[in-house]
């Protein structure tokens, strides 16, 4: 997208304008930072999924050293590490112990038949089979929110504060600030979660993180 066309500068606006209504309905605070800064994850949204005869298991962005906690997205449920769930030495993975409360998929239900319910099409290279698809919460009721630490570096791209390279939009983002300045004031120091807009669960880890990028782009944060 080229932000510096009309059309650019329209779909530009409605993000961040977007962003802010998520925001302004209703937030709860994320302790901590960015998962590209410190070594914490906050509410990152897990799927357990369980392939033939393995454990069911999920992926972390990151080598977990410690779980903190770890809890259902949607029903409040606290999950106790070590009986419910259980971290895979070396790696990424976090698995389910025979016995574990949590919920999980088994991998063929990824790929139902295409015409079945909650299908969509096509799975790639096999015509016969669709992806599976849920709108509004349906992945949010099956996924776990995790919480834990980490010793490493995000290999990745970050987002970096942009506003002065574009001065008439940054003007723009400056006086919704001053409007919705009780908004602002709660993610001057901490990000929050799109809490309250209808469609996304309060804790749904990839649009919180889609909206910590764009207000790295446009909003000033010191530095904790």
């Amino acid at each position: 997208m080229d932000v510096k066309t009309e059309k650019g500068k329209r779909v530009l606006a409605a993000c961040i304008l977007a962003g802010v209504v998520c925001l302004a309905g209703g937030g709860e605070v994320v302790a901590g930072i960015p998962f590209w800064e410190g070594n914490t994850v906050y509410g990152e949204s897990l799927l357990f999924v369980r392939e033939g005869g393995d454990l069911a298991c999920a992926t972390c962005l990151f080598k977990p050293d410690k779980i903190i906690q770890l809890k259902s997205a949607f029903k409040g449920i606290v999950y106790v590490p070590g009986k419910d769930c259980l971290l895979e030495p070396g790696t990424r993975r976090i698995v389910l112990p025979q016995g574990s409360r949590i919920g999980f998929l088994e991998a063929a239900s990824l790929f139902p038949a295409v015409g079945a319910e909650h299908s969509i099409n096509y799975r790639k290279g096999d015509r016969s089979r669709g992806v599976l698809f849920h709108r509004l919460t349906g992945f949010c009721e099956m996924q776990t929110e995790v919480v834990y630490e980490h010793t490493e570096k995000w290999p990745g791209s970050v987002p970096g504060f942009v506003g002065d390279k574009l001065p008439l939009f940054q003007g723009k983002i400056d006086i919704c600030q001053a409007i919705l300045s009780n908004i602002y004031e709660l993610f001057s120091s901490h990000y929050v979660s799109l809490t309250g807009n209808g469609v996304n669960h309060p804790n749904d880890f990839g649009h919180r993180v889609y909206a910590q990028y764009l207000l790295s782009m446009f909003v000033k944060r010191e530095k904790e």
